[in-house]
């Protein structure tokens, strides 16, 4: 049972993988990742298509139609079962803003010292030093609006650029 159950999961790693390196899909998808809901695991796709918002199922069936194709694609199995989330950016976009964050990785000031995608909330968490000036995490929401969530180095705990106005750089608040 428990080898079954790992070749499953191996060939749902797999398409997951094969989804994310789709150049083609990279606009429309703002992650993949295996979920598992009611015993069952499923590949869950967000997306960055209006449609899946506004629940059409005409516009939807396309980016569903280009996704199922990959998977037929790149695996021998069934087909898993997949279930789309609306998100605001696409992964080609979170990936260009933690590039540009990862550039500036070590340079002076230095307060910037991470810059990691989290395609489940559809963000780019940046890591700052607690002695990271208020202003610079203003300045992030300023550029970034909600794509990117703000961590201290120090603690690690992870504060929402909307709360930049409780965040401290020095007290530790």
């Amino acid at each position: 049972m428990e080898i079954m159950e790992t070749e499953n999961r191996n060939a749902l790693v797999i398409v997951a993988q094969h989804l994310q390196e789709d150049l083609a899909l990279r606009s429309k998808l703002a992650g993949v990742w295996i979920d598992q809901q009611d015993g069952e695991k499923l590949i869950v796709a967000i997306t960055t298509d209006p449609a899946i918002d506004a629940n059409s199922p005409t516009e939807r069936s396309t980016v569903e139609q280009e996704v199922r194709a990959k998977i037929a694609a790149s695996s021998r199995a069934a087909t898993p079962r997949l279930e789309f989330r609306a998100a605001r950016y696409s992964l080609g976009r979170l990936e260009q803003i933690q590039a540009e964050l990862s550039d500036r990785i070590g340079r002076p000031p230095g307060y910037i010292t991470g810059a990691g995608i989290h395609p489940e909330n559809n963000v780019v968490t940046i890591t700052l030093l607690d002695t990271a000036p208020v202003s610079l995490v203003a300045s992030l929401r300023n550029q970034y609006q909600d794509a990117v969530r703000v961590a201290r180095a120090k603690q690690g705990d992870a504060y929402s650029l909307s709360d930049a106005d409780r965040y401290s750089g020095t007290d530790g608040n």
